[in-house]
């Protein structure tokens, strides 16, 4: 007969006691809650990636795909999505880019010169840059003119120097103040070279967004008077800003005029004025 282990712990045949009612309805929230926290992340992170996914899969095309998607989409009045091909490619594509979207610089839309703007200040080509930011303020007021937002065609320019601010493009510009007639004239035979023909859709989702109204769309057959338009108006602006320019060269140049000094007369002595 074998004794009895003194280290044996006597058997606890006494059945489990079963969680409370608190406990049991913490486990509950702790289990819902933490669904909640798993789906919320998956709705935040959904996007995120397909947005990422996207990314990828046009960085791997060549970017020679650029000159065969452009036609499809300028017919069918989406330069929204030739400027989000642009938008997602690296930085050292866009020489490339710019050569093979030369030809539809009409029809491409105004944020298309903005990414050319971004990525030239970058690599510090900042004249080219000037140009091209300039030049896509130009156009973005001729679309908010087609948006039927005459008022906010200005104020638009406003709002994107806020939105798309390029710290290296605006010192640029502020520091050479001589630079922007030259600048704007560029952009006035640029514009002459390619009269804009592109379908405002995204500038037209900026006006609505700053105006909160409903766009209405310009007829096509009436864009070529309000682009003449908008030339004039401009061609106005720069004849006087050249003009205020040179008046205050010109005044910076003349000395100011000082009382005449008194002669000295050298026979007596005697100081005189002129008379």
């Amino acid at each position: 007969m074998s004794k009895k282990n003194k280290n044996q712990n006597p058997a606890n045949d006494a059945p489990e006691k079963e969680p409370g009612f608190e406990i049991k309805s913490l486990r509950f929230v702790l289990k819902v809650a933490g669904y909640i926290v798993f789906i919320s992340y998956l709705i935040w992170a959904m996007p995120h990636s397909k947005t990422w996914a996207e990314i990828v899969w046009v960085q791997r095309q060549p970017v020679e795909k650029l000159a065969e998607i452009t036609p499809a989409h300028i017919l069918e009045k989406r330069p929204d999505k030739v400027y989000t091909w642009v938008k997602k490619r690296k930085p050292h594509d866009l020489d490339r880019m710019m050569e093979i979207l030369e030809p539809y610089t009409a029809e491409l839309s105004p944020m298309t010169f903005m990414i050319y703007a971004d990525r030239l200040a970058a690599r510090d080509d900042i004249a080219d840059a000037v140009f091209w930011y300039q030049f896509a303020l130009y156009r973005m007021r001729f679309d908010a003119l087609r948006c039927g937002a005459t008022e906010e065609a200005i104020g638009l320019t406003f709002a994107m120097n806020k939105i798309y601010r390029n710290d290296k493009i605006l010192n640029a510009v502020y520091q050479d103040p001589d630079q922007l007639p030259r600048t704007i004239r560029a952009v006035l035979e640029k514009d002459a070279q390619y009269p804009a023909r592109n379908h405002p859709i995204i500038i037209c989702q900026i006006v609505r967004g700053l105006t909160g109204g409903v766009i209405e769309y310009m007829p096509e057959k009436d864009w070529p008077w309000v682009r003449h338009a908008l030339r004039n108006k401009s061609e106005d602006d720069l004849r006087i800003l050249e003009a205020n320019m040179q008046k205050q060269k010109q005044e910076k140049i003349t000395p100011a005029k000082t009382p005449d000094a008194p002669i000295e007369n050298i026979d007596n002595n005697e100081t005189t004025e002129t008379p």
